[in-house]
């Protein structure tokens, strides 16, 4: 067997090791897409100029940007990929994983880029990239954050979605009854009374619209965190997740809650199995026991 190159290949390749390592084959005979381990989507103008160089000398001059914020450069030969994969890491640039592990980790730009964040995305989502990527599991496993309930990323759709969140908090003395705040909630959990601005706790989205848009500051932001969503997929079969109670607000207790989420899915997911149908099998209420109580 030749590549497209015309150099020879050997007939004894372990493509299982290859795709676990971001070398994923192609359709074509010798060619694989080599896929780079991207952190929220952020790469710094150097290494987008790689990508380029590198995609320019081995492969086609091709990019593709994937769904999950990744980059793949496509059409390279199997002889090529060690040298490649060189000059890739020199600009600091990593392969990507592939099969029974964790995912690229994905992300909003946050509270620091756009005007509707209530949270920062960009430090956590590298925090859990350096938990969390590439471990071992059950089947595929994937982690997003969205800085606000617009919901860019989708949280439903992932293993564990993050989603910032803010509870607003009322300061009747500075209102001056100017009804904004009633007017800007989608939720309607806010309500005119006479004797100011009532809230619905089980209504309130905790989007922080309400923080956001008071003239006088009578809302103010009280706690702001994260709500956890658990056992999204797409694919053939789609999931949505569901939000565990409460909202997460130091890193210390993120971290508790999405370690025992793991957890649950590697003491009892079975192989090929996501973790939205280990849940499936075994409910709900057990999830929510485990993560809770660490039992």
């Amino acid at each position: 067997m030749v590549s497209e190159s015309g150099a020879p290949v050997s007939a004894v390749v372990d493509y299982k090791t290859l795709k676990a390592g971001g070398f994923m084959r192609q359709r074509e005979a010798g060619l694989f897409a080599m896929r780079l381990h991207v952190v929220g989507g952020h790469l710094t103008a150097a290494q987008l100029a790689r990508v380029a160089e590198v995609s320019t000398r081995y492969g086609r001059g091709d990019v593709h940007l994937t769904a999950r914020q990744g980059v793949e450069i496509p059409y390279v030969p199997l002889e090529s990929l060690k040298d490649a994969q060189a000059e890739l890491e020199a600009a600091g640039l990593s392969m990507g994983a592939c099969g029974p592990r964790v995912r690229t980790v994905t992300a909003c730009q946050g509270a620091s880029v756009c005007s509707h964040g209530v949270v920062e995305t960009a430090a956590a989502a590298t925090e859990i990239d350096a938990r969390y990527y590439g471990r071992q599991m059950p089947h595929k496993f994937k982690f997003t954050l969205t800085g606000c309930i617009n919901n860019c990323m989708k949280v439903q759709e992932n293993d564990i979605g993050l989603m910032g969140v803010v509870e607003p908090q009322w300061v009747d003395d500075a209102c001056d009854r100017c009804g904004i705040c009633v007017a800007v909630c989608r939720s309607g959990a806010l309500t005119e009374a006479d004797d100011g601005i009532d809230i619905d706790r089980a209504d309130c989205n905790n989007c922080g619209d309400c923080v956001a848009s008071c003239p006088t500051d009578a809302w103010t932001a009280g706690r702001s965190g994260w709500q956890v969503w658990v056992g999204g997929k797409m694919g053939r079969v789609p999931m949505f997740a569901r939000p565990l109670p409460g909202i997460v607000c130091s890193e210390d207790e993120l971290f508790a809650v999405t370690e025992a989420v793991c957890s649950f899915y590697k003491r009892h997911g079975k192989p090929r199995e996501r973790l939205g149908t280990t849940i499936e099998r075994l409910g709900w209420d057990l999830l929510v026991k485990e993560v809770t109580n660490g039992d």
